[in-house]
């Protein structure tokens, strides 16, 4: 039970956000709904707001039921005019999928059938293209994107184009001028397990991935430069698509607990592959060293290459390095193979900033049995490791993990209620006030968290939690 203590508020503080204007009787809207936030650690909203979004790090915006679950486009486009430069805008009818830097917003309505934009002057209107296909995407770094990643995916940025994941592919805007690429012409119910489009960004922000899963089968586009490119992905899947994650030359696929396996963008060439080994000679350390952990990357998949190599070579340490490749690519039931790690039962937890936190139920480095936790990955081969069942099960609770800062903070929607993930020092360092409520809505970049008792928009209320500064210091 909510203490009332941490319900009082200071009116000084708070900010009234403005309602609705009326609004015809066809609409079934709620003439006006009023959220105060205060300066309270702890706050529910009115059983009206259903989710919340956050612009930016700063600015939240409520969506509020729609009893019925229809909109009418022109009195959509009248909300949202009018709360378009609201302290904390409400939208009814639609959800926020996608904030742009420069500030203008694009929703997708209840039906999905419709992608809006707006900048403040102007709409954009994008109709789905017939009636087997709908909008799917939703706001990176919120739990409907998050929590649903297999299915649905986070509509993105890229240079100056947006990417909106949709049915059977991505609608594409330049500037106001649409194109659609499509990944697969089967409908949804016929896939196999039901799934939709994903949109991962790339680490370097100039390029992105986007895949569905069909009959087991892996379709994988990548843009780049204005161009897309079909990647080959020769392996089926033994388990539904978990996540695909960019890594530099090509791309780690993960399979729901099945072994994760690696893709490149482009077969490694009979020189290439000649050239990393002839580095496990080096004279440099660092080079022996960075020669080993890419070749550890590549997986099974060079494994032949590699024994011949060992039965070639008369150098103890190259002969030594290659055994170390070996050992950690060697094929298990139920075991990936990353860098030096062997893991069992290997998730993906979350992508961010380059980095994969991976989570699973044992851990072996170099050998040692480490026992459950999360492996941190980065792209240069380098990893950490966070040890314990707390940590694995926060970071592969159903409600995924969403991040404050890049590589620092993270609350985690664990199964004990939601919690904050210091990076640096390896732990919880705040954890919400009701542990009841465990689904992530949003995060602030001042650690704000906002939450729900399950995955949106049932059920509600949705509440607020505001960290204490001085436990977080560190990390912001």
């Amino acid at each position: 039970m909510i203490l009332k203590l941490l319900k009082t508020v200071t009116l000084a503080a708070c900010v009234v956000i403005s309602v609705f204007s009326a609004l015809p009787a066809s609409a079934a809207a709620p003439t006006h709904v009023d959220i105060e936030e205060t300066e309270a650690r702890w706050q529910t909203f009115p059983e009206e707001v259903c989710r919340v979004l956050v612009q930016n790090g700063k600015r939240a915006w409520y969506e509020v039921a729609h009893p019925a679950r229809r909109e009418e486009l022109p009195v959509v486009k009248k909300i949202i005019k009018e709360q378009f430069s609201q302290a904390g805008p409400q939208v009814f009818g639609v959800t926020p999928v996608l904030f742009e830097p420069g500030g203008r917003v694009w929703f997708k309505t209840h039906s999905c059938r419709t992608i809006l934009s707006y900048d403040g002057k102007s709409f954009g209107e994008y109709p789905s293209k017939g009636e087997t296909h709908y909008y799917v995407g939703s706001c990176s770094n919120t739990g409907i994107a998050q929590s649903l990643n297999y299915r649905h995916g986070c509509d993105t940025t890229v240079g100056g184009t947006v990417f909106l994941a949709e049915s059977h592919g991505v609608l594409c805007v330049t500037g106001t001028t649409p194109s659609y690429h499509e990944l697969t012409p089967v409908v949804p119910m016929k896939r196999g397990n039901l799934n939709y489009p994903v949109i991962v960004t790339e680490a370097d922000g100039k390029g992105l991935l986007a895949y569905v899963e069909v009959s087991g089968k892996v379709i994988l586009h990548r843009w780049r430069n204005g161009d897309w490119t079909e990647i080959d992905v020769p392996r089926k899947l033994t388990r539904g698509i978990g996540g695909i994650v960019p890594w530099p030359h090509g791309a780690w696929v993960f399979q729901g607990g099945e072994p994760m396996f690696f893709v490149r963008y482009e077969k490694l060439g009979d020189s290439a592959l000649r050239g990393l080994l002839a580095r496990l000679g080096d004279r440099k350390y660092s080079v022996r060293e960075e020669a080993t952990k890419r070749l550890m990357g590549m997986g099974h998949d060079v494994r032949d290459a590699l024994n011949a190599a060992r039965q070639a070579t008369s150098d103890p340490e190259v002969r030594m390095r290659l055994d170390r490749v070996l050992t950690a690519t060697k094929v298990e039931q139920g075991v990936s193979s990353i860098v030096a790690l062997r893991l069992e039962q290997a998730r993906l937890g979350l992508y961010e900033g380059g980095w994969m936190y991976i989570t699973s139920s044992k851990i072996v480095e170099d050998g040692v049995d480490c026992g459950a936790g999360v492996a941190v990955v980065k792209p240069d081969s380098t990893y950490k490791l966070f040890l314990g069942n707390s940590i694995m099960r926060a970071f592969s609770h159903y409600s995924k993990p969403l991040v404050v800062k890049e590589h620092a903070l993270i609350w985690t929607g664990a199964p004990d209620g939601a919690k904050l993930f210091d990076v640096a020092k390896g732990e919880f360092v705040v954890a919400a006030t009701e542990s009841s409520f465990p689904w992530l809505h949003a995060v602030k970049s001042d650690g704000t968290v906002y939450l729900g008792r399950g995955e949106s928009p049932h059920p509600r209320p949705v509440a607020v939690f505001r960290s204490v500064p001085s436990q977080i210091q560190g990390g912001l």
